[in-house]
């Protein structure tokens, strides 16, 4: 199913529902309860992705600090670019 049809679906059962107030409270329930857990997965997404990047930050200047020391070589772009 497209978005589009799972909106018009949403929609003509909510109209369904209108007009009994005790469903309708039911529904907004359970709509409240699904956008609590999508803002709960998206944020430990986002978080999950910033330790990421801090973690991949922090390896990149270990390296950084090893070439500076002579401990490791990096490979210039030319040669980079000849492998591709």
């Amino acid at each position: 199913m497209t978005v589009m049809e799972l909106n018009t679906e949403i929609y003509r059962s909510l109209m369904q529902l209108s007009a009994d107030e005790n469903y309708l409270k039911k529904a907004a329930a359970s709509l409240r309860k699904l956008v609590k857990q999508k803002e709960a997965e998206d944020a430990a997404y986002q978080s999950r992705s910033k330790q990421e990047l801090t973690k991949d930050f922090e390896q990149a200047l270990q390296d950084v600090i090893l070439y500076k020391e002579g401990k490791v070589s990096f490979k210039d772009a030319e040669c980079l670019i000849d492998e591709l």
